[in-house]
């Protein structure tokens, strides 16, 4: 059976604003507390606390750190 993206709460799907998503994600790489990227970046705190949760987390935050 397919997964259903809008029932499985396991991993969220990719963010829709991806330079938003490494901007944040960029602020937690130096130290910013979640509330002060999300700021930052223009993204809900429930978005934030999802995306860092996900598998996907890892890879974005390498990406974040490498630009």
């Amino acid at each position: 059976m397919a997964k259903n993206s809008a029932t499985d709460k396991s991993s969220p799907a990719k963010p829709r604003d991806r330079d938003a998503a490494l901007e944040f994600a960029a602020y937690r790489a130096v130290g910013a507390t979640q509330k002060e990227a999300a700021d930052v970046a223009g993204v809900g705190h429930r978005t934030v606390v999802a995306w860092e949760a996900a598998d996907w987390w890892s890879e974005l935050m390498a990406e974040a750190v490498q630009a």
